[in-house]
């Protein structure tokens, strides 16, 4: 029987978007019974009384309802909203075959056993024929219908194919309740006894503390505790961040973005009644020295030997004062073979791309897209790296995010829809040590039969894992990032418009980054694991594999920034001469190696002493890694250090 639904639904959904002369404008009336024995009038009992009506049409034998009932977005509605008598939620089983078992998760056409029932609070309406797909133009499931008062319908759609439609209100846009909130208030009028807070975060570059209509700054955390407990938001790139909030007092502060901003007003406290009003708060930076600080970063998804490959730089001048003659470095490694790029190279020196960008006034941010091509002769598995750096930078800013490279095997075919972290370690199991910050990559490839117009990644972060120090990174495509309730992090790809895989194989796919910070100390055993959900427009969630990673202080064999043994250099940065001193046991042999910043190497050498000088005189100015190995056991030691 669930075949036989399913092929019908295909039918639908393949067909019933496809006209909009469907669309129901005003709401047929019904008169159904809930499991419990309770009758409920649309018009009677709801609409006439002036109440909204928000209604979730799904089906038992759907692993997708399933999904939707775990997000509790439905429970939490009805139990901080409904009840005040605005609004009332309503989920139908849509299915006439369907029974009172199947919704237990006892009968032959429920999901798997799930139980659709259990404490839920809310009207669950077992639906006695299928004419409810007609009278609500059903065409997938789970699908969800806003009716105001006045009978008019909202249903959920994507991309303005229906004229009563809206996107907002496809399920996996709906991760909050507050989300339900917003658009019955929205798009209804429908007075809750809520109110909202809107802030703006700006540049208070004439230092007087108001905002002036000054430019908005993105990406900036806000920290915000209430009543209901402690959250966090995060500013678009307008500036912008905003929450619903119920009666009581509320403190809101802002994380400035570095070091060389701080906020002239943070810690604001505003006091919510309940009587749907809004309230407004402005959060200004405020410089606190003159420093250029243009940053960079590089990323892609995957390289695929003979195959064209993707590469984006985003950057960004995080600085306090705008860059005159801003300039962009991106460095291939050998086997990566230069085709195309958005922006036009103003330079290519061998493998060394230079891209001449112009000024860059005050957080102004842009993308390069760079295509390029493998060896197709290359060994699978083969690393290869590239990187960026951006120009004039000034000694006062010490931002990371300067100077940025990443390294990626070659691969044949892969998993178009999964998460990981770097550095890769060949699995998804990770050992790292406390106080490490971790970097994640989802990766999404749209791989049905046509166009993507919304992909939507949900990423529930781990209470082992600083929400606050979220940094979103780089994107394949234009990204909105929410942090909501229960540390979900939303990232929203609108109007993507992802061609499939058949049509444009490099075209449709997507990626996103960032970076997160540990709780500090967390001890040996904790373990961090995350997983993402990819929603492509309707279609069900694309669920990633699990990242593991698992607290080990011992561990020693390992790259990147983390120190496996005791070794100090100094001074750093160098001028000329480097000191480098062995202070814990090693054998009497080991390899130092000198690699740039886009990972080539520049120098190597094997030591003998516990103590040697090194002399770099000869190196370009810039940052370089030095990396030691003993020649035995095969520990190893890296370290980043700035020739000057």
């Amino acid at each position: 029987m669930k075949n036989i639904y399913t092929f019908i639904l295909f039918l639908l959904f393949t067909f019933g978007l496809s006209s909009t002369a469907k669309a129901q404008l005003v709401a047929p009336d019904f008169s159904l019974e809930d499991i419990n024995g309770e009758v409920h009038n649309l018009y009677a009992d709801y609409l006439d009384q002036g109440k909204t009506v928000f209604i979730i049409f799904g089906v038992a034998w759907s692993p997708f309802d399933e999904l939707w009932m775990e997000t509790g977005v439905m429970q939490e509605f009805h139990n901080l909203y409904a009840e005040a008598g605005e609004a009332v939620f309503l989920f139908i089983e849509a299915d006439e075959f369907t029974t009172l078992d199947d919704l237990y998760g006892t009968g032959p056409n429920s999901n798997s056993g799930y139980d659709m029932i259990g404490d839920n609070p809310f009207p669950i309406i077992n639906a006695p024929s299928n004419q409810i797909w007609e009278d609500f133009d059903i065409t997938y499931f789970p699908t969800s219908r806003l009716i105001c008062p006045d009978g008019s319908v909202t249903t959920d759609d994507l991309g303005g194919q229906l004229e009563n439609g809206d996107e907002r209100l496809v399920y996996a846009n709906l991760v909050s309740s507050d989300h339900v909130v917003d658009f019955m208030i929205d798009i209804c009028g429908t007075a809750f006894e809520v109110d909202q807070c809107e802030a703006h975060v700006y540049q208070d570059l004439n230092d007087n503390c108001e905002d002036d209509a000054e430019a908005r700054v993105p990406f900036v955390t806000a920290e915000i505790s209430g009543p209901n407990g402690d959250f966090v938001r995060i500013s678009d790139d307008n500036g912008e961040f905003r929450f619903l909030a119920t009666s009581g007092e509320y403190t809101v502060d802002i994380v400035a973005p570095n070091e060389l901003w701080e906020a002239c007003d943070g810690n604001q406290t505003a006091t919510f009644t309940g009587t749907n009003e809004t309230v407004n708060l402005d959060f200004g930076l405020q410089p606190v020295e003159d420093c250029l600080s243009p940053v960079a970063a590089i990323s892609s998804n995957l390289l695929r030997r003979c195959f064209d490959s993707n590469i984006y730089v985003d950057y960004c001048n995080e600085g306090t004062v705008p860059t005159e003659g801003t300039v962009i470095e991106v460095t291939l490694d050998e086997f990566l073979e230069y085709v195309s790029s958005n922006v036009t190279p103003d330079q290519i020196d061998g493998q060394t791309l230079y891209f001449n960008i112009g000024d860059l006034d005050v957080w102004e941010c842009g993308k390069i897209k760079i295509t390029v091509l493998p060896d197709c002769e290359i060994e699978l598995g083969t690393e290869q790296c590239y990187s960026v750096n951006i120009y004039p930078t000034d000694p006062c800013s010490n931002d990371s995010y300067g100077l940025q490279y990443e390294c990626q095997e070659v691969i044949g075919s892969y998993d178009p829809n999964d998460k990981r972290a770097f550095p890769l370690s060949g699995s998804d199991e990770y050992r790292i040590k406390s106080n490490t910050p971790i970097h994640y990559q989802i990766r999404f490839q749209n791989v049905g039969t046509d166009t993507a117009f919304t992909v939507v990644i949900d990423d529930v972060i781990s209470e082992n894992l600083d929400l606050s120090t979220l940094r979103p990174g780089v994107a394949s495509h234009d990204v909105d990032v929410e942090i909501l309730e229960d540390r979900l992090v939303k990232f929203t790809f609108n109007d993507i418009n992802l061609v499939d895989s058949t049509t444009n194989e490099l075209g449709s796919n997507g990626f996103v980054n960032y970076t997160i910070e540990q709780i500090q100390d967390l001890v040996d055993g904790d373990v961090i694991e995350n997983q993402g959900a990819i929603f492509f427009d309707f279609n069900d969630p694309v669920i990633t594999n699990v990242t593991t990673h698992i607290i080990d202080n011992a561990i020693v064999n390992v790259e990147d920034d983390i120190l496996a043994l005791e070794v100090m250099i100094s001074p750093n940065p160098v001028n000329e001469i480097m000191q480098v001193s062995i202070l814990s046991e090693w054998s009497k042999e080991h390899k130092l190696s000198i690699f740039s910043g886009q990972g080539q190497l520049i120098h190597s050498e094997n030591l003998l002493a516990e103590t040697n000088e090194i002399n770099v005189s000869a190196l370009a100015q810039g940052l370089y890694i030095l990396k030691l190995e003993d020649l035995e056991t095969g520990i190893k030691y890296s370290q980043k250090f700035t020739k000057l």
